[in-house]
């Protein structure tokens, strides 16, 4: 039993551009953002300001993971949440309807 070796190279495929946004646009733009911020503003890089980014980037990260399990579960009313809350701030500022 022989193989036979393909000495024909494989075509290679052209850079599509629209597929290479699709995937990195936002990482890209994230780091150009964060580029333009450590270059423009004094400070920006300074482990005080790193802690408070990483701080808030957790918080927001945390809020929305807990939203996607709350939508992904099912059985979950956006505008009842939306209610409540509304409730509980008026509640909190001494409001009453």
């Amino acid at each position: 039993m022989t193989t036979q070796n393909n000495a024909l190279p494989t075509a290679r495929k052209p850079l599509d551009m629209r597929a290479l946004l699709d995937n990195w646009a936002m990482l890209l733009a994230a780091v150009g953002i964060f580029v333009l911020c450590a270059l423009l503003i004094d400070n920006f890089l300074s482990p005080l300001n790193m802690r408070g980014l990483g701080l808030a980037i957790s918080t927001v990260g945390i809020a929305a993971c807990t939203m996607l399990f709350c939508l992904a579960s099912g059985h979950f009313a956006v505008f009842r949440l939306a209610a409540q809350l509304h409730h509980l701030r008026a509640q909190h500022h001494g409001h009453r309807r």
